[in-house]
């Protein structure tokens, strides 16, 4: 493990044991995120068959506004509801045919608009462990794809209903901030694409996402 992500670790292990357990207060915040991205590989289908595309490790951003109902609100529960906007790219590496594998070029963006709905578990402690459950929808935006030179998927968008779901911990490290260190498995119905030759394919989007985000309380 490198030095530096090693001090970094053991400071964020001291800062966490000093923190006081805090008592959770309803109220609205505001949270920005860094996503590290994974895209499944895709199996795409065409009139005449299928075709698979392989994906680079992704990056993107998120931000959300949400309310913390805390214990104010009994009869629903203990967590959050939120809207988050995020925005995510990955670069293509392989297309995959029946006669085999070619390298290709090309990136594929994904912005989303999300409702999110939280539920946290609170205890004497600074960590606050949560599952998540959201959807909303997304716009699939791809440049255009060439293998080995050639041209093969047009540049195009098209907008599609999207889910996600996951968990994480919350650490709070003061009444109004809270480093929240996540998981998201994030999907969409198939966006409709155009390859080159003017016809038509159906891509499947799905991905994992790391997320490492600072949360204000107001």
């Amino acid at each position: 493990m490198p030095t530096r992500l090693l001090l970094a670790l053991v400071l964020l292990a001291l800062i966490v044991l000093a923190a006081p357990a805090r008592a959770a207060t309803p109220g609205p915040y505001l949270e920005a995120e860094g996503i590290g991205s994974w895209l499944n590989d895709s199996r795409n289908r065409t009139a005449e068959g299928t075709f698979n595309a392989e994906f680079q490790r992704g990056r993107g951003w998120g931000l959300a506004l949400g309310y913390d109902l805390a214990g104010a609100y009994p009869g629903i529960g203990t967590g959050r509801i939120e809207l988050e906007a995020a925005r995510r790219r990955s670069a293509l590496k392989k297309l995959d045919f029946a006669e085999g594998k070619l390298p290709a070029t090309g990136k594929v963006a994904i912005k989303s608009l999300m409702c999110n709905t939280i539920a946290e578990y609170h205890e004497p402690s600074p960590w606050v462990p949560y599952v998540a459950l959201g959807i909303g929808y997304a716009e699939v935006a791809i440049s255009q794809i060439s293998a080995v030179g050639t041209p093969f998927i047009a540049a195009g968008k098209d907008r599609v209903l999207a889910w996600q779901a996951g968990g994480g911990i919350g650490i709070e490290l003061g009444d109004h901030l809270t480093l929240d260190v996540g998981y998201r498995y994030f999907a969409t119905l198939q966006p409709q694409l155009q390859l080159a030759d003017g016809s038509t394919f159906k891509m499947e989007i799905g991905s994992h996402n790391l997320l490492l985000g600072v949360r204000l309380k107001y």
